[in-house]
């Protein structure tokens, strides 16, 4: 018998996985994404100030290694400010619908 914590199945919340090491971003959209879909951002390693700003929303924060950010990156236009130090990140996200 196989372990529940193998088993596959064809739904799935993202369609894709990047992992960023080092990466101050400019201001973007990240158009290719699906519009009503959602990206999970988290962040890691040894690093200040790489604050994350969505200027649409006015807001400015620390994205500090151990953080999590969800939101709508189609959206919403965001960069990661300049920072000192080793940062790595992973961004999951989706192009099409993955439900439908």
């Amino acid at each position: 018998m196989r372990p529940t914590i193998l088993t596959t199945s064809r739904r799935a919340w993202f369609q894709g996985i990047v992992f960023i090491r080092n990466l101050a971003a400019e201001p973007h959209k990240d158009r290719s994404d699906y519009a009503d879909g959602w990206v999970i951002m988290c962040c890691w390693g040894d690093f200040v100030d790489a604050n994350l700003v969505i200027p649409a929303l006015n807001l400015r924060f620390a994205f500090k290694p151990g953080d999590v950010v969800i939101f709508r990156s189609t959206l919403l236009g965001h960069y990661i400010m300049p920072f000192e130090g080793e940062r790595s990140s992973t961004v999951f996200f989706s192009h099409n619908h993955v439900m439908g």
